[in-house]
């Protein structure tokens, strides 16, 4: 079911006949009575299976990014419709980008591209990330599955916990409001990107080439050799331990297979189950 509320909450949506509201559906708002407060999973709170989107969806990045115009809440609205699809129908992230090759020049080099074209990471900045989950191909390889403009609140539901090693490349929240936003890689361990574990690791930042409009982000000394060295540190860190759990999940598999049980993988066993 889909309303269209205006630039507020309109409360005619959940009223019953006679013009009373209907407590049960009302979600929690905040303290202006503008918007809705919406928790982990994007849903309002108090109402689990109520999302708002557009406007009504600003409560989210309120005063933080741009998703009270169409330029921004067009990418928060794609990214709910992959999100409800996901959640309610098991449907695979609508943007999903698989590198066998994770060398950290190659990587850097998607990287710095991405934030040449960023489209609703710089739009919805502080609010939609690239998810960049480090696992271990059919090959026995490092690869990597990008998971592309998904909320930071969601990012741990969609690449599962059993994902334990991943980037995340996004936007910060500018400051000065008018200053262009600098592009931060964050490295996340043991399933940390959900919302109530938002710790990171490390966390390396690139600002954009100086006096650049649009923003430039290929200078070899300040961005692109800084960025290589960081990332190569990263991954060497974290391949062995990447290597430990795929060794761990083929191990189960095997078990199974001994025990005579069905022939499928566990959860988390395939990337890209």
């Amino acid at each position: 079911v889909i309303r269209c509320l205006g630039w507020r909450w309109n409360t005619s949506v959940v009223e019953n006949t006679e013009g009373a509201a209907v407590e049960s559906a009302q979600p929690l708002l905040d303290a202006e009575g503008r918007f809705p407060v919406y928790g982990s999973a994007n849903a309002m709170v108090l109402q689990r299976n109520m999302w708002g989107i557009g406007a009504l969806g600003h409560g989210t990045d309120f005063r933080k990014s741009h998703g009270g115009s169409i330029w921004g809440f067009r990418y928060q609205i794609r990214a709910m419709e992959r999100w409800v699809a996901f959640w309610a129908d098991q449907v695979p992230w609508g943007s999903l980008t698989k590198l066998e090759d994770v060398a950290a020049s190659r990587l850097a080099d998607k990287i710095l591209g991405r934030a040449a074209a960023p489209q609703g990471l710089s739009a919805m900045h502080g609010y939609l990330v690239d998810a960049l989950v480090l696992t271990v191909g059919s090959t026995g390889l490092l690869e990597l599955l990008w998971y592309h403009e998904m909320p930071s609140t969601i990012a741990h539901d969609i690449t599962g916990p059993e994902f334990k090693y991943t980037l995340t490349s996004e936007f910060d929240v500018p400051s000065p409001a008018n200053a262009a936003p600098n592009l931060v890689v964050r490295c996340y361990m043991a399933g940390s990107t959900n919302e109530t574990h938002q710790i990171h690791n490390s966390s390396f930042t690139i600002r954009p080439a100086p006096g650049s409009h649009p923003a430039q982000w290929d200078d070899p000394l300040s961005q692109v050799l800084p960025l290589v060295a960081y990332l190569k540190a990263t991954t060497d860190t974290l391949k062995p331990l990447v290597q430990g759990l795929a060794d761990k999940r083929k191990a189960a598999i095997e078990r199974r297979a001994k025990k005579g049980l069905l022939d499928k993988d566990p959860k988390g066993a395939s990337p890209l189950s």
